[in-house]
């Protein structure tokens, strides 16, 4: 694979975000020189010698949002993985139709992952209930089981931890998500308030599609930290818990 490759989304699409993908798992060492100025700028690593820790032990974490006056929200955690020895699928991201996609859901539809997306695996959670442990300990066991198939073994790299297409999602993989209500902060019918007050508490906004869509009539958002590299997954799950009760503090202020 060629750099002109990596970088031909930012030359076709230069309002994009980053405007580069990996097309290999190696790429990130290839072209290392690139890469590693834009990873940690976008990641925030100022001293530019930080190195990805993967920790998932919560140890006797109390994540239930009763504590915080919340009821059941709608609780979502998922990861990018891609398989070691494989190209990315961001490798064929642009062509009309991707082949290979699909998708599998366990019988109760709360276990899912989707093939040929972005990257090679989208694993996913989701659960309404309040207590965030449930979801993210519910992942933790479904990555195992996976990792646990004869033949499966996932691209890492030791510096920036699993390998993702989008240098964006590099580390940890993760978004980990929740649906709030924020009517006073989404009084005008948009979540530019909202996202206005998230970011400096470490939070990405969206509408209760996804990313560009729009948020629910009643004020109802997904949020969820930015922070994917550089970060334990413990730590992830900890800041989401942290994010909402410092935004419903300002919601009802």
């Amino acid at each position: 694979m060629t750099f002109y490759k990596c970088i031909r989304t930012g030359v076709d699409n230069p309002d994009s975000g980053l405007g580069c993908y990996a097309m290999t798992p190696t790429d990130y060492s290839k072209f290392g020189g690139f890469f590693d100025k834009v990873i940690r700028d976008y990641h925030g690593d100022e001293s530019g010698s930080k190195k990805h820790e993967t920790d998932w032990d919560t140890d006797d974490a109390d994540y239930d949002v009763k504590k915080l006056g919340q009821d059941e929200l709608s609780m979502r955690v998922r990861v990018g993985r891609n398989l070691l020895g494989f190209n990315l699928k961001s490798a064929g991201i642009s062509s009309d139709w991707p082949y290979g996609r699909g998708c599998w859901q366990s019988e109760d539809k709360m276990r899912i992952i989707w093939f040929g997306e972005e990257d090679q695996l989208r694993i996913m959670c989701m659960k309404k209930g309040s207590n965030l442990l449930e979801v993210f300990s519910n992942l933790n066991e479904m990555l195992s089981t996976v990792e646990s198939i004869e033949g499966i073994e996932f691209a890492k790299d030791e510096q920036y931890g699993y390998v993702t297409s989008c240098p964006s999602n590099l580390g940890t993989g993760m978004r980990a998500s929740v649906h709030v209500k924020i009517p006073n902060l989404t009084a005008d019918g948009t979540d530019a308030k909202a996202k206005e007050v998230c970011k400096p508490l470490g939070l990405s906004v969206r509408g209760t599609g996804g990313e560009h869509t729009p948020i629910g009539a009643d004020g109802t958002v997904d949020i969820s930290p930015s922070a994917r590299l550089f970060i334990k997954e413990k730590e992830i799950i900890g800041k989401l818990y942290e994010g909402i009760e410092k935004l419903m503090a300002i919601e009802n202020a």
